[in-house]
């Protein structure tokens, strides 16, 4: 059996793969830290990107629904864009958004060239951008920002 490695108190003991894998999460606040929270409010930023929003409409629309200013939402994509994982989560999120309908209604094989969109760590691109677009109701806005608001430190991601 492998132990279990040693972290400091208040350490983030989450990899980037927690947030990006494929099994159903819980949309209870307790489950997840605040880092995953804010890649949760991104993913909505990039999902209205997708859909034609541009990039500061979409941050204002999702910052009001969160009681959050536009600098917070920039400095947490900022943040969330050093870690090549958050930022092909990122990529996908924008296309979900951007064929949504087909990826809900569909198989995300059924895209034409859904393979020239790439791949990060041996799964298509458009495969993470199918499960992303299936599983985006799952977490509400208020309870984005319900758990956003229990988050007692301000800068987890510097």
């Amino acid at each position: 059996m492998l132990a279990k490695p040693i972290t400091r108190r208040g350490e983030n003991q989450h990899s980037p793969h927690d947030f990006l894998s494929d099994q159903p999460r819980s949309a209870h606040p307790v489950h997840r830290n605040a880092v995953g929270w804010r890649l949760e409010a991104v993913r909505q930023v990039r999902l209205l990107m997708g859909q034609g929003y541009r990039r500061f409409a979409a941050q204002h629309e999702i910052a009001t629904q969160l009681g959050r200013t536009i600098d917070e939402m920039q400095e947490w994509e900022r943040s969330l864009l050093r870690s090549p994982d958050y930022e092909n989560d990122l990529l996908c999120s924008e296309l979900a958004g951007e064929f949504l309908e087909r990826l809900v209604g569909g198989h995300y094989t059924n895209i034409p060239q859904y393979k020239s969109f790439g791949s990060y760590k041996g799964v298509y691109n458009f495969e993470r951008a199918a499960n992303i677009a299936k599983a985006r109701r799952q977490s509400s806005m208020t309870e984005i920002r319900t758990a956003l608001k229990a988050s007692s430190r301000p800068s987890l991601l510097k």
